[in-house]
């Protein structure tokens, strides 16, 4: 199967995939390249939703993203505005982490989030997209 891949140049994150059983099919469905968007004419089988999610671009084509592996120690915590639960990225990479809808970035200074609550909640914790890395999203309970 062909497809053409459409990507933001700096970091070759996937933005946008065209599929189509002949390659002629798919010449005209991109725009012109810019400076930040790129597109590249690939043949493969890998499916398109694993295509985004698990792959990003490269000079040599398509590479595999390395997985990341998201912790929140201890998972669950009284929500007494008090206790805390540590995130932390293993292996580390400076990222930006989206906690039920708020970004907080971990930086090589500051490599953990703490999060502390006062009222019951679950917080949903995902890695926010990255070309070469992604992550499982996992929850954090205040109870």
């Amino acid at each position: 199967m062909f497809m053409l891949v459409q990507y933001r140049r700096p970091d070759g994150y996937i933005q946008g995939v065209w599929q189509a059983a002949v390659d002629t099919a798919l010449h005209d469905q991109g725009d012109d390249p810019t400076a930040t968007v790129g597109y590249q004419l690939v043949e493969t089988e890998i499916p398109i939703t694993s295509l985004v999610t698990d792959y990003y671009m490269a000079d040599v084509g398509l590479v595999p993203k390395d997985v990341l592996t998201l912790t929140a120690t201890p998972s669950t915590i009284p929500a007494d505005g008090v206790s805390e639960a540590i995130i932390t990225v293993t292996p580390f990479v400076v990222c930006t982490l989206i906690v039920s809808g708020q970004t907080f970035d971990l930086t090589d200074a500051d490599p953990e989030l703490v999060l502390t609550a006062d009222s019951p909640q679950i917080f949903l914790i995902n890695l926010a997209p990255m070309a070469p890395y992604k992550a499982e999203s996992i929850t954090m309970e205040a109870t």
